[in-house]
Formats: C-alpha cells, structure tokens, sequence
C-alpha cells in the first residue's frame, strides 16, 4: 500500500482500504436501461446512479432505451466497449424476448457478463369487483365461469403474462387480456370496470391500492410483500403447488469485460444494497434489494430462461 495513503488515513481515523480504493478511470459511467423513466426499475436505477456517483466520484447516466422487449437495450450494451465505462440493466424480459423470435441478436445466458442482481419486486393479482374480496372468491367465480374472467397482463414475455400462462395451466381457466397500452392504463381499466382483474408489478398498481379503488387479492412471490402484510401469496391462498414469479433485473457488462472491473462494480454495488438506508428507500417503493455474486445472477438468467421457453411453448406463441 502507498505509504503516503496509509499516513492519511491514521491522520483521520478512516480505515485504510477506504483511502486506497483506486480511482475509477471514466469520465462518465452509462448504465442502459430496457425500460422508459416512468417504469419500478427506474426508480430504482436513479437511486443506485447516485449512489454509484458518490462511491466512484463520476457521474452516472441512465440512458433510457424502452421498447421492444428490450432488444435495442440488450443490443446497445453488446456493442459496447468493454473498458468498464458502459454497463446495462438486462431484466426477466430479455429472459423471454429470444424465444419470440426466430433468430435472437443475443442470448441472454452467454452474451453478457453478469455483475450482480440489484432487486426484484412480486407481482400482484388486484381487482375492484366487490364480488372478489379474496383470491379464494376469484378461484371460485373463475371455476364457475370458464374463460368468461378478463386478467389483463402487459406484453407477452413480461413476468406477469407469464404468471397469467401459469395460472391457465395449473387449471384456473381465465381469459388471458396482454396489453398494449401503457401500463398506466390497467388499473384505470379496472377501476372503470373494462376488465376484471390485473396482474402487474405492485409499483404500477400502488396509487390505485393506496386510494382504495384496488385492493390486491393475492402476490406471486413465495413470501408476503411488506408493504401489503395482510396479502397472501398464491401458495397461501389456494394454489400450494404455484411456481414463485417475480419482476427482477441485474446489472451486466458487455462481452469480455474483465473480471477486475467486475469485482470491483459487484463489491460497490453490494455496498450499496446492502446498506440499512438504501434498502428503506426500495422497500417503499415495494421493490426488495438483491444483491447477488455473478454466478447467482448468471443462475437466476438460466432458470428464468427455461421457464419463460416453457411458458411461450404453451401460449401456442410462434416465433416471428
């Protein structure tokens, strides 16, 4: 160690490994986002980009590349230069948008360098019919009235159209309603009552639930959501055998950046994740901090990608 950090470091009291972290050498960190400014993740991203500014001394731009199922941002951080300067957020939708196409610009499991996961947040199944106060009041109506119940999801290939194919096939026979509208507008259509239920991540369903129009009958996750204590999960409320579903997204490189940047980004951000403060400000957006060692995110894209085929395979959905 330089003798001269060590000296500054006994002079105020702060541990030496503090002084001597070496300098990030980038002018400018751009983290690649698949989602608009709008989105749970981007809330999340501008806390850690600032947090990230602080700890590197650099400025940290999200560069928000929504759309697509989030190929132009997958793309975008494939062809980025592997100097540590550029990195990108890959998400469960890049884990499902290959297998809707017939030749993919990536794999997810191969092409990227995993860095660390940094959260994940259930999905939650809500409603405004006051004949569905509990999930077990929405299995029962479902069952007597096959195919007739509208559950609207997002896009195919987000996590929630993959909890709607789910629950088609564990033997709940509702009619599956993907949207293409923003996802803004799902908890308007069921407050107006043009659809019947919504499955979304709690972020977009949140203003609706805190005002009482909606009220969630059940989340996707394995445990309760803390912001929503007295929810139950699918497990609890009828269905025992449900498979956990759940938005989540890492922080990647692009191919062959060095391990040295990785562990180096993995450590600041396990910091950061794991700090009292932080993790306060994400569980009020109902989001949960998960940092993660690469190869647990690199294990959670390969899990995510076979359930997503799975599920894809039996929408009946074709490759274009």
């Amino acid at each position: 160690m330089n003798i001269r950090l060590l000296l500054v470091a006994m002079l105020f009291g702060l541990p030496a490994s503090a002084q001597a972290a070496e300098k990030y050498e980038c002018s400018t960190l751009t983290i690649v986002h698949p989602y608009g400014p709008g989105s749970a993740s981007a809330g999340v991203m501008r806390l850690v980009a600032e947090e990230l500014r602080v700890k590197l001394s650099v400025p940290v731009i999200v560069d928000y590349r929504p759309g697509a199922m989030g190929v132009p941002s997958a793309v975008e951080l494939l062809r980025a230069v592997p100097n540590g300067c550029t990195f990108g957020i890959l998400a469960g939708i890049h884990s499902s948008s290959p297998w809707f196409m017939k030749r993919s610009p990536y794999d997810p499991t191969r092409d990227f360098v995993p860095i660390t996961q940094i959260a994940q947040f259930p999905n939650v199944i809500a409603t405004s019919d006051a004949n569905m106060r509990t999930f077990e009041d929405f299995l029962r109506i479902v069952r007597s009235k096959p195919g007739v119940i509208n559950v609207g999801t997002m896009s195919p290939g987000s996590p929630d159209f993959l909890t709607g194919v789910l629950l088609k096939d564990a033997g709940v026979p509702i009619n599956l309603v993907p949207y293409t509208k923003e996802a803004a507008q799902m908890p308007i259509d069921i407050l107006n009552g043009s659809l019947h239920v919504g499955i979304q991540n709690f972020f977009a369903f949140s203003g609706a639930l805190q005002q009482g129009g909606l009220w969630a009958l059940a989340v996707t996750t394995k445990e309760r959501l803390s912001k929503l204590p007295d929810v139950p999960t699918f497990n609890e409320a009828g269905l025992p055998e449900f498979v956990e579903t759940k938005s989540w997204f890492g922080l990647y490189g692009p191919p062959k950046l060095s391990q040295k940047i990785v562990q180096r980004i993995n450590a600041d951000m396990g910091e950061i994740l794991r700090d009292r403060a932080f993790t306060h400000k994400l569980e009020e957006l109902g989001v949960q901090a998960k940092p993660s060692s690469p190869e647990a995110l690199a294990q959670t894209m390969a899990e995510e990608y076979r359930i997503q085929g799975e599920a894809v395979r039996k929408a009946g959905i074709i490759p274009e």
